[in-house]
Parts: structure tokens; sequence; C-alpha cells
């Protein structure tokens, strides 16, 4: 199991391996790979804290719980402003897993979840 920024995320069969020995990890997305809802249950929750318009692309700044601030970057023109309640959505196979000592990728991506 991987604890994401509150949110648990079963590891199904065939990745333990790629986990094995491995008390903690760093999990990785892609700006590009994360995107805004609604607020839902179930899923990783925050707020609009900056959003800058760079042209075709904003660039949003999303803090979520202890303080943390996740940086998702979504077409312009979203309605999701500053302040507002949001949740994050993102496929598994997005994913980035390191070990966390010698920043080596243990996988790139689950799937089957």
């Amino acid at each position: 199991m991987i604890n994401l920024l509150g949110k648990k995320i079963p590891i199904p069969p065939g990745y333990e391996a790629h986990l094995e020995g491995c008390e903690k990890v760093n999990v990785g997305l892609r700006p590009q790979a994360i995107h805004i809802c609604p607020p839902s249950p179930g899923k990783i929750r925050g707020s609009v804290f900056l959003r800058e318009a760079l042209g075709l692309e904003d660039e949003v700044l999303i803090q979520v719980e202890n303080e943390m601030k996740v940086v998702v970057v979504t077409q312009t023109g979203q309605d999701f402003g500053e302040g507002s309640e949001v949740s994050l959505e993102f496929d598994l196979e997005d994913l980035y897993i390191f070990n966390c000592e010698s920043d080596q990728t243990l996988c790139c991506g689950i799937e089957g979840n």
C-alpha cells in the first residue's frame, strides 16, 4: 500500500517485487498528468492556492494536507479559481515510484488497479 497525500493506493499483484525491501518510497507525477475536478469523497482534496495563466495552459498550485503544495498544469479557462475547493485525479499508469535512499526508479506506472 502506498500513501500518497492521504490517499491509500493498493499495489496490484505483480508489483510487490518492485517494492521489495522498501519501507518508504517517493512517488512522482508529472504536473500534466494530474487533473482538477470538483471535490469528491475518496480523492485527494485541496484548494487552489494560485493560478497562473501561461497562454495555452495554466499552472495551478493546489494546497493539500500538511500545507504541501502540488503543481498541476491544465488547459486555460478551467473554472477553478483561487480559493476553490477541488479534488485531484490521476491515472495509476502515470505514477513514478522511486527508492527513497538511492533515488533509483522502482516502477513507472501501475496497471490493473
